[in-house]
């Protein structure tokens, strides 16, 4: 149920961002399979446009289903949002402290898209 949900987010949310000139799969992991402390991640390919997100399993979550799902599609706009900015990125060089930097942005465009998105104002 989850992949079926966060791939159908993904191709919403991928058409909304422009997305579509690439194939983005999704892959839903166990928390053994992501690095700790996060929920999902983005593995790409720039020149053949493909991308793998990969979202953490209900399984491993305590939260109520509602809950569960919002923060499945939060992960895969978060990710989305990541790809979008693959041509700028992949040209910096990358630290720890841009990383943080780039996490704290794509975090807060994710939130105020989905704010837009579920009528929120907040």
């Amino acid at each position: 149920m989850a992949e079926c949900f966060a791939a159908q987010r993904v191709w919403v949310w991928q058409k909304r961002l422009n997305l579509e000139a690439w194939s983005i799969s999704v892959v839903v992991s166990r928390a053994a399979g992501l690095k700790p402390k996060t929920v999902g991640n983005v593995h790409w390919d720039r020149e053949k446009k493909t991308a793998v997100i990969r979202v953490l399993d209900p399984a491993d979550y305590e939260l109520p289903l509602g809950e569960i799902l919002r923060d499945i599609e939060f992960t895969v706009v978060h990710e989305l949002i990541h790809l979008e900015m693959v041509p700028v990125l992949s040209e910096l060089q990358r630290s720890d402290a841009n990383r943080l930097e780039e996490e704290y942005a794509v975090n807060h465009m994710a939130e105020a898209l989905l704010r837009l998105d579920r009528g929120s104002n907040r």
